[in-house]
């Protein structure tokens, strides 16, 4: 009988070790398992620096062209924000806003100031005006003869100019110069004729021409009326 009770301690207490070791080997595995927990990554504010993009915009009016840009030395054009910041505006260029031709406008397209053609179609000037060398004129303008450069009597009167051949223009007068740069619109311009209509020389558009510098623009990421 007593050898018995001793073999049952011993059992027992045997298990018992057994029992212990196996709850700590699970503590152990259970607590390298477990992540170490981290604190969130937080980005850094941007600096004033960082934030103040010169060229966003929301509407045309936040777009301004002059001076020159203090950190590039290069004629600016962007918004006001930046303007009054980092513009020299006691500097300027000459004929770079608005093109030598003049028919160039800054634009907020896409929501970045860029500088663009005043116009393609009659329907992008306001009531009253016509496109006329990529700008809008009223309609006495180019009836009266004060715009010599597109008086004419017949398409003969008339030629194609400009670096990209999209200025119609009096064979009387001065070539105009424009800004040799490409938009995919500009190859439009093969499909119509330049010509003489009510005194004065301009493209002779057609529905085909309207749709074609539609998907241009589209191309571009710009909205254009057809």
């Amino acid at each position: 009988m007593f050898g018995v009770k001793i073999g049952n301690r011993l059992a027992s207490i045997v298990f018992s070790t057994s029992f212990a070791a196996i709850l700590i080997v699970t503590a152990i595995i259970a607590g390298c398992a477990a992540p170490v927990p981290q604190a969130p990554a937080t980005k850094a504010p941007p600096t004033k620096e960082q934030a103040l993009n010169l060229l966003a915009c929301s509407i045309d009016e936040d777009c301004i062209c002059e001076g020159i840009d203090k950190k590039t030395g290069n004629c600016f054009i962007g918004n006001k924000q930046y303007y009054e910041k980092y513009v020299d505006k006691s500097k300027n260029c000459p004929d770079f806003c608005g093109g030598i031709a003049g028919n160039l406008v800054i634009k907020c397209v896409n929501s970045q100031c860029l500088q663009t053609l005043g116009c393609v179609l009659d329907t992008e000037c306001n009531e009253g005006q016509s496109c006329v060398n990529n700008k809008c004129v009223t309609s006495k303008t180019a009836l009266d003869g004060s715009s010599t450069t597109d008086a004419c009597r017949t398409d003969a009167d008339c030629m194609t100019g400009g670096c990209s051949g999209t200025i119609c223009q009096s064979k009387k007068a001065e070539p105009v110069v424009t800004t040799c740069e490409y938009r995919p619109e500009y190859s439009c311009y093969k499909q119509i004729s330049c010509g003489c209509s009510a005194g004065q020389c301009a493209w002779k558009e057609t529905q085909q021409f309207r749709a074609c510098i539609a998907q241009a623009k589209t191309q571009e990421g710009e909205e254009f009326p057809v």
